[in-house]
């Protein structure tokens, strides 16, 4: 019984692990994106 009631567990788990690293690559994408447009403003300045 617990073994069956472990799999959705691990399912979630693995959702969750997925939606956090999808938020850390927008997360680093923005910041990239950010960095960027500094650069262009500095080099606009």
């Amino acid at each position: 019984m617990s073994c069956i009631a472990g799999i959705p567990q691990h399912r979630n788990d693995d959702r969750r692990q997925l939606t956090l690293s999808a938020l850390r690559a927008r997360y680093q994408a923005l910041s990239v994106a950010k960095q960027v447009d500094m650069l262009h403003l500095m080099a606009r300045g």
